[in-house]
């Protein structure tokens, strides 16, 4: 019985867009993304015919998106404001 429960806990956690932000190579660190992108796969799901039978298993990863990004928000702060600081624009190297 435990493995049914962590195999579909891994499966919903796969399908978590922050998760997807998260791990995903060279993504920008940015506030709320996985929420962003749960809302996009929403309207995608909306208009899009082939991804209709989705609609109810994305609309569903909106509000934990919502707060795994709420968790995570201080890390993305800090990870954003990193990227600044450490921008050419930033150093005073960029185009003038």
């Amino acid at each position: 019985m435990k493995r049914y429960i962590t195999l579909i806990l891994i499966s919903f956690i796969q399908g978590c867009s922050t998760v997807a932000v998260h791990l995903a190579e060279g993504s920008q660190p940015t506030p709320y993304a996985g929420t962003k992108m749960a809302l996009q796969k929403t309207k995608k799901s909306w208009s899009d015919y082939y991804f209709y039978g989705q609609v109810m298993f994305v609309v569903a990863d909106v509000p934990f998106s919502f707060i795994a990004d709420t968790v995570l928000f201080p890390v993305d702060y800090v990870r954003q404001r990193h990227v600044i600081n450490e921008s050419p624009k930033y150093m005073g190297l960029g185009k003038k």
